[in-house]
């Protein structure tokens, strides 16, 4: 009987809750009793950049699957779903949002774009798709 878009002291919903730890068969519970996909918390950020913080491969696809925004930025950072993928060197989660159409140009409030994260904590190997597909959209 909870409503699934009550939110927590810092603007959370369940559904960040359960996209951040990739529970993705919650997830799916909570869209499918009306979850709002695209809830921004007192951060700015959304379910699809919490579940792009980990390995949460299903969980971000059920949430594009939700026509969940892909280019959202954070409002203190300026951060995107992809800039927190990249961060982490999720891969599979850097493919999957660039297959979205995720923005490779974005840039942070310093400038840095979701490659230099990717480059700046030694995940070479995503920071080279990136820049791959930077030069060859």
């Amino acid at each position: 009987g909870t409503d699934p878009n009550q939110v927590d002291e810092n603007g959370r919903n369940l559904l960040m809750l359960a996209a951040f730890n990739g529970h993705t068969p919650i997830a799916q519970y909570l869209i499918d009793q009306g979850s709002k996909i695209d809830t921004q918390d007192s951060a700015g950020r959304t379910a699809l950049m919490f579940a792009s913080t980990g390995l949460n491969m299903p969980t971000v696809q059920l949430l594009l699957n939700h026509k969940a925004k892909v280019n959202v930025v954070d409002s203190e950072e300026h951060w995107s779903a992809l800039m927190f993928a990249a961060a982490e060197g999720h891969k599979e989660v850097v493919e999957l949002l660039l297959q979205h159409e995720a923005d490779l140009s974005l840039q942070d409030i310093d400038g840095s774009t979701a490659e230099s994260f990717a480059r700046d904590n030694g995940h070479l190997e995503v920071a080279d798709l990136l820049k791959a597909r930077s030069e060859n959209p």
